[in-house]
């Protein structure tokens, strides 16, 4: 699977954009709010999704919003352009936080979702933006702030991740993770 993307943005068409990694021009379905320009070199969280008939590529710019997406596409009826279209038109404070209140009218609010799904999110969903993806995203500003990298980041608070754990604790053991089998680059 593809998780990540570094290279030059060829094309940018609405939510589509060409990224060029060493030669080969990967077609990347992100946000169309996503700062990208043609000609500069960017980086992209990526979630590969595979179906019977194609393979799709989907960019994030924070490993947080890519978390929101397959959050989302873990609801029934929710497919991965509309799991997009959430992200775009509310943006991830806005969606998490509409989720938690169980706030159904400002999900309705994005073209695509009607009652049925607001309800099915809020039901599948609540509880789950409470504090971890905050936390998440916290912490990992922290470790890059401290001079990681951000995939070297994203692996450490994945291997460290605990629910109940404090945001001093998880950072401590990211960091405990990160010195103890990888060196600062």
């Amino acid at each position: 699977m593809i998780a990540h993307l570094t290279g030059t943005v060829l094309a940018k068409f609405g939510r589509e954009l060409i990224l060029e990694v060493q030669d080969v021009g990967y077609q990347v379905f992100a946000s169309s709010r996503m700062n990208a320009k043609t000609g500069e070199k960017m980086s992209v969280f990526v979630r590969t999704v595979v179906r019977e008939d194609e393979i799709s590529l989907y960019g994030f710019e924070t490993a947080t919003d890519r978390s929101l997406f397959d959050s989302l596409c873990d609801v029934n009826g929710i497919g991965p352009k509309l799991a997009m279209t959430i992200i775009e038109e509310l943006g991830y404070d806005a969606a998490t936080s509409a989720i938690s209140a169980g706030d159904e009218r400002a999900l309705q609010s994005v073209s695509g979702v009607g009652s049925k799904t607001a309800k099915l999110m809020i039901l599948s969903l609540s509880g789950k933006f409470e504090m971890t993806e905050k936390t998440d995203s916290t912490l990992l500003d922290a470790l890059v702030n401290l001079g990681w990298k951000e995939k070297e980041a994203v692996e450490a608070l994945n291997n460290v991740a605990n629910p109940g754990a404090s945001q001093q604790q998880l950072l401590k053991d990211a960091l405990k993770y990160l010195g103890g089998s990888k060196t600062k680059s």
